[in-house]
C-alpha cells in the first residue's frame, strides 16, 4: 500500500520501486569496494605528463574550477584561499581571459580525457574496476524494465547516470567512462524522411575490375536516390595483396591503396554531366563493402548515369526505371505484450551464442537477472508463456538461473528458434547476390530498405538501408535496438538474424548489414522479411532470383 495515499500502488509504480531499490542495493553493494586505481608500467607519455601527478593535478583543478565560473563575469577576482603558487598565478591570468578562450581550453580538456585511457593504457591489459560490475547490473535491469514498457526510460537512463556519477565522485570508477556511460537505454530518433521522395534502383552488375598491382570482382546493388544524396552499394573481392603489401602502404600514407580506388570512382549523365564518387565502408585486405556517394546530385531529368570503377568498364544504371512491385504487410502489436517481447529477445540471444553449460559470461548472467527482475516486481507471472520459453533456452544451454527462475516450467519452443545453429540437415547456402529495392512500410519513424542479399555456403547477409533509424547518443552507434528482424522462406525455413554492424551517414541514414542464421535453405525461392518493433510489425517478401557471386 501507498502509505501517503492510502492506494494500492499500480504496476508502473511497483516496478519503478523496484528499480529504485535495486539501483540503492547495487550503490550500497559498490561503496564497500575500494578505490579504483588502474595497474600501471612504467610512466607512458600523455599530454600535460601523468594525470595523477604535478601540472597535471593543478591543470585539473583550476581548469574544473573555471568551468563553473566562465559565464560569470570576466572581471578578475581575489584568488581563493588555500591555492598553490602556480594555481594562484594561473588563476589571475585566466579569469580576466575572454570567455572564447576559456571555453575553447575547458574543451580542449575534455576532447583530453575521453581519449586519457588509450593515451595513458596503451600496451596495457584494462582491468575494470569492481564497482563497475554494480553498475552493469543495474544496467542490465534498467534496461529491460525499459524494453518491457515498465518504466519511462528516462526514469531508467537517470538511475544508470546518477549511479555512475556517484561512484566516480567516490573514485571507485574511472571518471573517464562518464564520457561514455551516459548511452544506455535512451536512443535518439532523426526525423523520418516520409515527406522526401526516396527512388531506389536494383543494379545488380557484376564485373572485374584492375588496380595497379590487383585484380578483383566489383558487384554494384542497388542505387538510392533523394533531393540530397545519391548513393550507390558496392560490394568487392581482390586478389592477395603483393610482397610490398597493403599493410605497409596504410602505414605510410595514412590509408588503404584499395580505399583511394573506390575514391577515383565516377560517373556521366546523359547530358555530359560528371560526378566524383566518395567510398564510405571498410573491409580486410581482400573483401571490402560500402557506399558510393556521388556529387553533385544528378537532377531529376537524367535519364541513367555511367559509372566507371577505376581499371574496368563502365556500367550503365537506367534512372527511369520503373519501381518493382514487392509484396508488403503492416501489423499493430499489443503494448502489453512488450515485456514478453524482450524475453523472446534475450532467449534468441542465448541460442545466437550456444551451449553455455553454466559459465555464463556476465552479460549473459546480468540479463538472466534482470528476467527474474520481470518476475520479482510483479511485470510478469510465473504463468507467462515467454518465461517458460526462457526456462526451457535456459535448460537446453545448461544455464544456471536465478533461483526465482528455478521453478518455472519450461514450455515449447518456436519452430524458428530451433533452425538456430548448426544446420547438418542442410545443404550448403546458395554462392550469390541478389540486388533489391526492397522498401518496408515506416515503423516507428524508420523507414528501411532492404537493397540486396549476398550468399556463399556458410553465411548469409542482409544489406538494408534506414532514414530515421535510432541512435544511441554521444557515439551515434548503430543497434538493432529497439527492433528485432527474422526471416522465413517459401518451403518453411525459419530465420533470425545477427546484428553484424553497419554506419551512419551525415543526416541521419543508417547501412545495417543483418547475417541470417541459419543461412538460407538452396530450396528457398522466396524470403519474407519482417521487422518488429515496440508497437508494430512490418514485412516484405522478396524473390531469390540469385546472380552469380563474387
Amino acid at each position: 500500500m501507498n502509505a501517503a495515499s492510502g492506494q494500492s500502488l499500480s504496476g508502473h509504480q511497483r516496478a519503478e520501486t523496484y528499480l529504485r531499490l535495486q539501483a540503492e542495493a547495487e550503490l550500497r553493494t559498490a561503496l564497500g569496494f575500494p578505490p579504483y586505481r588502474q595497474p600501471r608500467q612504467g610512466r607512458p607519455l600523455t599530454m600535460f605528463g601523468n594525470s595523477r601527478h604535478g601540472v597535471s593535478n593543478t591543470f585539473r583543478s583550476w581548469t574544473a574550477t573555471t568551468a563553473f565560473d566562465r559565464a560569470r563575469s570576466a572581471r578578475a577576482r581575489p584568488a581563493p584561499m588555500g591555492m598553490s603558487l602556480l594555481q594562484r598565478w594561473a588563476s589571475r591570468i585566466w579569469q580576466p581571459a575572454a570567455p572564447a578562450w576559456r571555453r575553447a581550453v575547458f574543451g580542449f580538456w575534455h576532447f583530453r580525457a575521453h581519449f586519457r585511457a588509450r593515451l595513458n593504457r596503451s600496451g596495457l591489459e584494462h582491468v575494470p574496476p569492481p564497482a563497475e560490475a554494480c553498475v552493469d547490473r543495474l544496467t542490465s535491469l534498467a534496461t529491460a524494465f525499459a524494453s518491457a514498457g515498465a518504466v519511462d526510460e528516462e526514469v531508467a537512463e537517470s538511475l544508470v547516470d546518477d549511479m555512475r556519477t556517484s561512484l566516480a565522485a567516490r573514485g571507485l570508477i574511472d571518471p573517464d567512462d562518464l564520457l561514455s556511460g551516459m548511452r544506455f537505454v535512451h536512443q535518439q530518433h532523426h526525423p523520418a524522411t516520409s515527406t522526401v521522395s526516396v527512388r531506389v534502383i536494383p543494379v545488380g552488375a557484376t564485373f572485374d575490375c584492375q588496380t595497379d598491382d590487383r585484380s578483383g570482382r566489383v558487384h554494384l546493388g542497388a542505387m538510392m536516390l533523394d533531393a540530397n544524396s545519391a548513393e550507390l552499394t558496392v560490394v568487392a573481392r581482390f586478389s592477395p595483396a603483393p610482397t610490398a603489401n597493403a599493410a605497409a602502404m596504410t602505414r605510410r600514407h595514412g590509408r588503404h591503396p584499395l580505399m583511394a580506388t573506390f575514391d577515383a570512382c565516377s560517373a556521366t549523365d546523359d547530358r555530359g554531366g560528371s560526378y566524383h564518387a566518395h567510398f564510405s565502408g571498410g573491409g580486410s585486405d581482400d573483401e571490402w563493402d560500402g557506399t558510393l556517394h556521388f556529387s553533385p546530385v544528378p537532377p531529376a531529368t537524367a535519364r541513367w548515369l555511367d559509372v566507371t570503377v577505376p581499371g574496368a568498364a563502365p556500367v550503365r544504371v537506367d534512372l527511369t526505371a520503373a519501381p518493382v512491385s514487392y509484396a508488403v504487410t503492416s501489423t499493430q502489436l499489443a503494448a502489453d505484450g512488450l515485456a514478453e517481447r524482450y524475453v523472446d529477445g534475450v532467449c534468441v540471444e542465448l541460442l545466437q551464442s550456444g551451449p553455455v553449460n553454466g559459465l555464463a559470461d556476465d552479460e549473459t548472467a546480468n540479463k538472466a537477472a534482470a528476467v527474474a527482475g520481470l518476475l520479482g516486481s510483479g511485470v510478469l507471472t510465473d504463468r507467462s508463456p515467454a518465461l517458460r520459453r526462457f526456462a526451457a533456452v535456459a535448460r537446453r544451454a545448461r544455464l544456471d538461473l536465478p533461483a526465482s527462475l528455478a521453478g518455472i516450467r519450461a514450455g515449447e519452443l518456436p519452430a524458428e528458434w530451433l533452425a538456430i545453429g548448426d544446420r547438418p540437415d542442410r545443404d550448403d547456402a546458395p554462392h550469390g547476390v541478389i540486388a533489391l529495392a526492397a522498401m518496408l512500410p515506416e515503423l516507428e519513424g524508420a523507414r528501411c530498405v532492404v537493397t540486396g542479399i549476398r550468399s556463399d555456403p556458410e553465411d548469409t547477409t542482409l544489406h538494408i538501408n534506414a532514414h530515421g533509424w535510432p541512435t544511441a547518443p554521444h557515439f551515434r552507434s548503430v543497434s538493432l535496438e529497439p527492433f528485432t528482424c527474422t526471416a522465413r522462406d517459401d518451403v518453411g525455413g525459419w530465420y533470425v538474424t545477427d546484428h553484424m554492424g553497419g554506419g551512419f551517414h551525415s543526416d541521419g541514414r543508417a547501412d545495417i548489414d543483418l547475417r541470417l542464421l541459419p543461412a538460407v535453405s538452396p530450396a528457398a525461392r522466396s524470403l519474407e522479411i519482417i521487422l518488429t518493433g515496440k508497437t508494430g510489425q512490418v514485412s516484405v517478401t522478396v524473390p531469390l532470383d540469385w546472380q552469380e557471386g563474387i
